[in-house]
C-alpha cells in the first residue's frame, strides 16, 4: 500500500516520557502535559514509555521507517532510552538522536560512541544556553559527562565529520558559561517558532520575528507531504507530527493496531481532505503552523 516515495520518507519520533526535565522555553510542554492528561489516566505506565511496550509497537514498524529519538521530550529521561536505541539498530532501523544528554550516564554515553551516525543520520546535541531558555539545572554531573563524551576519538572524528551536531536556543548561538569552554564549533543562532501556535504568540522572546499567521485554503507540509513524519507517545498513541503537543490529531494507537492501519485511518483521510479543501473555518492545526505552505 505504500509507495516508494512513503518508504524513502518515513519517519517515526520517540517521546519515551510525558513531562520533559529540561522544560525549554520555547517547547510547549505544558500544553503537552495538560492535553495528555485530560486523554488519559496520568499514571506511571501511562506516562512513560518502558522497554516491554516499546519492544511490541516497534515489532509492528516497517524497517524502513527510520526512527528518531527526539519525540516530544528528552529521550533519556527514560531510563530505559539505550536499550531502545540498541533494539531499534539490531532490527535494522536507522536512526536519529536529538538530546540534551539530561539523564544520560556513561554507559549511555559510551553506546552513542559506538554508533554509525553519518550526515543523514546525526546524533544532535541540545546544550544550555546563555539565555537561561534550557531549564534542567547545568549539574557538574552534566559537565562531567559532557567532557567525558567529547574526548572520545570516535565522538570527535565524527564532530569533524559532521555526523554529530550542536544546537543551543540561544539568538546568539552561545552557550551557558559553565560549558562554553569545552564546545568544539560555534553554533548558529536560534529562532523560535510558536509550534503551530501551541506557544503563545505574545511571548516576548518571540520579537514578532516568528508569529505564525493562520493559513487559508488549500495547504501541504513542507516537512512531510505525505504526513508520514509521525509522533509516539508513551501510551502508544501516535500523532500527526512534532507540532502537534496539544494532541489534536491521533490517528491511532500501535499498541492496538499495525503501522499500515494508521494512514487507513478515518482522521489521518479527515487530515488530507482538510489540506485539500478551501474551508479556512476548520480546525485543522496545520493552518497554524509554521511549515505548511499554501498551495492552489
Amino acid at each position: 500500500m505504500f509507495n516508494e516515495a512513503f518508504k524513502r520518507t518515513a519517519n517515526l519520533e520517540i517521546t519515551t516520557v510525558i513531562g520533559c526535565p529540561v522544560m525549554c522555553s520555547f517547547c510547549p510542554q505544558t500544553s503537552l502535559i495538560k492535553n495528555f492528561k485530560l486523554q488519559n489516566d496520568l499514571n506511571y505506565n501511562n506516562k512513560v514509555l518502558s522497554f516491554e511496550k516499546y519492544k511490541q509497537i516497534l515489532d509492528k514498524v516497517p524497517t524502513w521507517v527510520d526512527i528518531h529519538f527526539s519525540g516530544m521530550s528528552e529521550p533519556y529521561a527514560s531510563k530505559d532510552c539505550s536499550k531502545m536505541i540498541k533494539y531499534t539498530i539490531d532490527k535494522g532501523h536507522k536512526i536519529c538522536v536529538y538530546s540534551t544528554l539530561v539523564g544520560a550516564n556513561k554507559e549511555d554515553l559510551d553506546l552513542l560512541s559506538t554508533i554509525s551516525f553519518d550526515n543523514k543520520y546525526k546524533l544532535v546535541i541540545h546544550l544550555p544556553d546563555d539565555e537561561q531558555n534550557f531549564k534542567a539545572k547545568v549539574t557538574d554531573t552534566y559537565v562531567e559527562n559532557l567532557k567525558y563524551f567529547l574526548n572520545n576519538q570516535e565522538i570527535q572524528q565524527k564532530i569533524i565529520q559532521g555526523s554529530i551536531d550542536f544546537m543551543s536556543m540561544s539568538r546568539r548561538g552561545l552557550t551557558d558559561t559553565k560549558i562554553s569552554s569545552i564546545i568544539p564549533k560555534k553554533l548558529a543562532s536560534f529562532i523560535a517558532i510558536t509550534r503551530a501556535g501551541n506557544l503563545s504568540n505574545e511571548n516576548e522572546k518571540f520579537e514578532g520575528k516568528t508569529i505564525s499567521k493562520r493559513k487559508n485554503g488549500k495547504l501541504t507540509c513542507t516537512a512531510a507531504p505525505l504526513l508520514n513524519h509521525n509522533v509516539l507517545l508513551p501510551n502508544g498513541d501516535i500523532v500527526l507530527c512534532c507540532m502537534d503537543y496539544s494532541i489534536e490529531h491521533k490517528i491511532g494507537n500501535l499498541l492496538e493496531q499495525s503501522y499500515e492501519s494508521l494512514f487507513e485511518s478515518d482522521e489521518i483521510k479527515e487530515i488530507f481532505n482538510k489540506l485539500s479543501n478551501d474551508d479556512n473555518t476548520d480546525s485543522l492545526l496545520c493552518r497554524n503552523c509554521e511549515l505548511a505552505r499554501e498551495s492552489n
